[in-house]
């Protein structure tokens, strides 16, 4: 039988037991820290100031795939199964200068104008691409020009210029300049060329205000002659 004495001891011997045991787990006691690394990504390279305002412009079902890296994998092969890949050559107009291509884009070209800068594209698919009534309703809709009515939309294509490339390729030129008039100079504007190579078709596009495309006809209608294919 314990002393008075022992039952003191042993109770402070009990509770310093347990105040110890306490410390080991709190000391025990583990804890998670998350930490985020924030990658630096390289951005985007902007136009030089003058030829900004070319990205603004919508982009029509077709071109809209023109950086095939932004859209979804199944759709962005679609359109890879699309192109047609056969090597072109042409001669770039004097005074633009000519930018890698990418995408769906076999090249593209801006010029050294800083009062009239326009942006020209090159896109090569195969089959008809839709064919060149419903592409021409499309460029309207991306420069938010109004679509006129069945017959006028065909006297309009008739009126069209048609040439040939160096190559023998017939192609159309479609000046949609021709149906703004009366709007202001700096209205968006596009000049596209369709190249009918038969198993495919070769989309020439130049975007820009609509005095810009006017003073740069001459210059797109010299690219789009000299396009041939790459020996």
């Amino acid at each position: 039988m314990m002393t008075k004495n022992q039952t003191i001891i042993l109770a402070v011997v009990l509770i310093l037991t347990t105040m110890a045991l306490g410390c080991e787990r709190s000391l025990g006691k583990r804890t998670q820290k998350e930490i985020f690394i924030e990658s630096e990504m390289p951005a985007p390279l902007p136009m030089d100031q003058n030829h900004a305002f070319l990205n603004m412009m919508p982009q029509d079902e077709i071109h809209a795939g023109l950086n095939l890296g932004d859209m979804p994998m199944a759709q962005s092969a679609q359109l890879e199964q699309s192109l047609d890949k056969s090597p072109l050559r042409w001669t770039t107009p004097e005074g633009w200068f000519e930018k890698k291509g990418s995408g769906m884009r076999v090249a593209t070209f801006t010029n050294d104008n800083e009062t009239t800068p326009v942006e020209t594209t090159i896109v090569s698919l195969a089959g008809g691409a839709g064919g060149l009534t419903s592409n021409i309703t499309r460029w309207m809709g991306q420069i938010n020009m109004a679509v006129p009515n069945d017959n006028e939309l065909e006297e309009f294509i008739q009126g069209q210029e048609r040439v040939q490339t160096t190559s023998e390729w017939s192609a159309i030129l479609i000046d949609l300049t021709q149906l703004q008039q009366g709007t202001a100079d700096n209205t968006p504007s596009m000049i596209a060329a369709v190249i009918d190579r038969g198993q495919s078709q070769i989309f020439v596009k130049m975007t820009g205000a609509k005095r810009s495309v006017l003073e740069n006809l001459a210059s797109f209608k010299s690219l789009v002659q000299s396009i041939s294919p790459a020996e």
